[in-house]
């Protein structure tokens, strides 16, 4: 079989529209249809998923290298990125055809700048990629047509009446600074967090004017504060809106 422009065997990579969607039963399952019909074949992920919700133990060719949270394997990704080029390549040197497994969903748009193990990863291997979906879950085909396209499922920054956006669509992707706390208040001091308590309180300050929606961070942003402890994105506390 010939080998691509990186001098690697030709590749199939199975991606999925979420997390437990059948990707590593689907690259068992491929990988012993070929060696059955005597193929050499071997399986490669470059990451699996973080073990909690604040960090996870990195562990790099089998030893592990620290506990980290998302902030500080960011910055560890770029050397973490040269051993899974260089653990693939020597994987495949003894392999006919590599089989490789991605992570969660390559539409999660918070990840993609420093995605190692989905699309970075197949366009670094040649690999034709295969999505796949569970359909017993629910909602496989538009979650399939989501990934494909994903800004078409994603809602552009806008205010409509009184809409609190927060960091959850696709410019955020290019703006690694930006954050709950610091749009917070960025509102504060534009002058829109005054505006849209204006838009949610009658004149004399009691009851509503409008309906005020939150979303993921603006959701946040309508309690009475937001405390970042841990430093997951900027550190502090700030007062919010106090809508809720």
């Amino acid at each position: 079989m010939n080998k691509n422009s990186a001098g690697l065997p030709p590749a199939l990579m199975i991606q999925g529209v979420a997390s437990n969607a059948g990707k590593s039963l689907l690259v068992a399952s491929i990988c012993r249809l070929l060696a059955r019909r005597w193929v050499r074949v071997a399986p490669f992920k470059a990451q699996n998923m973080p073990t909690s919700h604040t960090g996870s133990q990195i562990v790099v060719m089998g030893r592990p290298v620290g506990q980290m949270n998302v902030r500080k394997y960011v910055r560890y990704k770029p050397q973490v990125w040269k051993w899974v080029r260089r653990v693939n390549k020597s994987l495949a040197a003894d392999a006919e055809v590599m089989v490789l497994e991605g992570a969660g969903s390559p539409a999660k748009i918070n990840l993609r700048a420093c995605d190692i193990v989905n699309m970075r990863m197949a366009r670094y291997a040649g690999a034709r990629v295969l999505l796949v979906a569970d359909i017993d879950r629910g909602g496989a085909f538009a979650a399939l047509i989501g990934t494909i396209n994903f800004r078409l499922g994603a809602m552009p920054r806008l205010w409509l009446g009184a809409v609190c956006a927060g960091d959850d669509f696709p410019d955020r992707e290019s703006r690694p600074d930006v954050n709950v706390i610091a749009e917070l208040r960025h509102l504060y001091a534009s002058g829109l967090a005054e505006a849209l308590l204006r838009l949610a309180y009658d004149d004399a300050g009691e009851g509503y004017e409008c309906t005020v929606v939150g979303i993921c961070g603006g959701l946040q942003m309508m309690g009475l504060d937001i405390a970042d402890p841990l430093g997951l994105e900027s550190g502090g506390r700030t007062g919010a809106l106090g809508l809720l």
